[in-house]
């Protein structure tokens, strides 16, 4: 559907994704239940859709999965306890993740390639099994004001030739030692592009990633 809303259903153990959003199509996607679906929510290419105080769960791969050229939008969704990657972002577009919780996934928290070029604000990106958030493949994004905690590995890992953005970020008690990093090796020239602020630096209060209500 190119437009519409799908409100307060459950949606579950589906063979395919638990809702495919395709191209063209703008639907309103809130308050739903995804679980145990391949993914909870496939956002083919050109697709947009707004989602909102979801709980996606349990799926087998992706929470949320968006496709190249799409403009979808994610706000105060729950995406936990995925068997893959909470969110991925693919391809060239202009995806906005607010106010999500991204936790227990498992893989990264949030995987951005292929030229993804999303905003995350806000979000707490949380005890994923890897990365808190991995750039790959000229992945690109903006990160401003998350909470990115307790992944089992680095809290952003950004590969070379990845140019993410960072501002405001608190990044923390991840298991690996390195917050940031570049390629396999330390950072070289890139450094400058990947400013991450650990917890007891003097940056004031950390941000309230707020989270939707189950």
């Amino acid at each position: 559907m190119s437009k519409g809303r799908l409100q307060n259903n459950k949606v579950r153990g589906n063979g395919g994704a638990g809702v495919t959003i395709s191209s063209g199509s703008d639907p309103d996607v809130r308050g739903n239940a995804l679980k145990e679906n391949e993914h909870g929510v496939h956002v083919l290419e050109g697709g947009r859709g707004r989602l909102s105080a979801n709980t996606i769960e349990a799926n087998r791969a992706a929470g949320v999965a968006v496709g190249p050229a799409a403009g979808t939008q994610m706000s105060g969704n729950f995406v936990q306890d995925n068997d893959g990657p909470g969110v991925t972002v693919s391809g060239v577009g202009k995806a906005v993740l607010a106010h999500n919780e991204i936790a227990g996934n498992g893989a990264v928290g949030v995987l951005l390639c292929d030229g993804a070029d999303p905003i995350l604000e806000k979000n707490g990106i949380r005890e994923n099994r890897s990365h808190g958030v991995h750039s790959c493949r000229l992945g690109r994004g903006r990160l401003l004001r998350n909470m990115i905690e307790r992944n089992g590995a680095c809290g952003i890992y950004a590969e070379e030739g990845c140019a993410v953005t960072l501002g405001e970020n608190y990044v923390q008690h991840n298991e690996e030692e390195e917050v940031v990093r570049i390629g396999a090796s330390e950072p070289t020239g890139g450094e400058q592009q990947l400013r991450s602020l650990q917890a007891d630096d003097d940056v004031g209060a950390a941000p309230d990633a707020e989270t939707a209500e189950s």
